[in-house]
């Protein structure tokens, strides 16, 4: 029988089957003890949250909704190349509207370029 703490492939094993087989079952299949099985499968089912009745709407929000736009760029990985797209611009624009006084670091000012202010 395996002794020490159970390994990520175990805890996954242990995961997926704990509601299909018996805690016997499993810690005979990994060469476990029932008792080290059983602890995982309780500290399991307390981390798991039971779902809410009901939640409140969340009507307010207080972050605004900001979309990345990473993936909207046009990119050369060859030659180390990345230009900003219209819809990427756009969707800056989108964003920049939403974060109102929210500016870049100032570590990032000397590798803007602005063509228009």
């Amino acid at each position: 029988m395996k002794k020490g703490p159970l390994s990520k492939k175990e805890k996954n094993y242990i995961s997926r089957n704990y509601t299909k087989k018996e805690p016997s079952e499993i810690a005979e299949k990994l060469d476990r003890s029932e008792n080290v099985v059983n602890k995982y499968i309780n500290k399991i089912t307390e981390e798991t949250p039971e779902p809410a009745a009901e939640s409140p709407p969340e009507e307010e929000k207080k972050e605004p909704q900001v979309h990345d736009v990473s993936n909207m760029f046009a990119r050369n990985r060859e030659r180390g190349v990345t230009v900003m797209t219209e819809a990427a611009a756009s969707a800056s624009d989108d964003n920049k509207q939403a974060r109102k006084g929210h500016q870049s670091p100032p570590r990032y000012h000397k590798h803007i370029h602005r063509i228009k202010d």
